[in-house]
């Protein structure tokens, strides 16, 4: 195994420098049924802006259920921003990407 970049995309990285991968967000839970799509984009250290597109059905109190479940699985160490959006680009092969970062990750002496 020489390379990981296909996971790099997939890592927070929180104010003190440190990363979260994204494997601690269970996005199969109930807390995201009213939403179509979503997708998490970084591009300052500590903060993480969730993008979503909403379903009919979402509330206000979607909003604050969302943001209590992401504080509870990644605790205070990142700012989420909640971003209503009507769409989420696919990329150049079709899927939907989970996270968009644009901070440099360096891991395993790999760098993304």
């Amino acid at each position: 195994m020489e390379k990981i970049e296909g996971r790099l995309q997939e890592i927070i990285v929180i104010k003190t420098g440190k990363y979260i991968s994204m494997t601690a967000i269970n996005m199969h839970s109930n807390v995201f049924d009213n939403i179509k799509q979503f997708q998490f984009y970084q591009d300052k250290e500590g903060e993480v802006v969730f993008k979503i597109v909403k379903k009919d059905t979402y509330t206000e109190e979607d909003t604050s259920y969302i943001l209590k479940n992401l504080y509870d699985r990644i605790g205070g160490s990142v700012k989420v921003y909640i971003e209503f959006v009507d769409k989420i680009p696919r990329t150049s092969g079709g899927k939907y990407r989970f996270l968009i970062q644009k901070l440099p990750i360096n891991f395993g002496g790999v760098e993304k």
